[in-house]
């Protein structure tokens, strides 16, 4: 998945499940914190599925969501640059 976002974002993203549980991100079976970096954040392994994608303002204020399917094999991008 590719987020979008200002250049100079310090801001954060979080995937949350249909269910409303935020995804798990890493091996550990924690979760794993997405920052922003620059105008474009690359994120590996989203498994496919359903998400609500949460941009929040670099502590816990959401600032945006988008909802978005992720395919396999297919490209994904989010625009949090609004």
């Amino acid at each position: 998945m590719v987020i979008h976002a200002a250049p100079d974002a310090k801001k954060k993203v979080r995937f949350v499940l249909p269910d409303g549980e935020e995804d798990v991100r890493c091996y550990c079976n924690g979760i794993a914190e997405i920052r922003l970096d620059g105008a474009v954040t690359r994120v590996e392994n989203v498994a496919p599925g359903s998400y609500r994608t949460e941009v929040l303002d670099g502590t816990v204020k959401i600032e945006q969501t988008h909802p978005v399917v992720v395919i396999e094999g297919q490209p994904t991008s989010v625009d949090a640059t609004k």
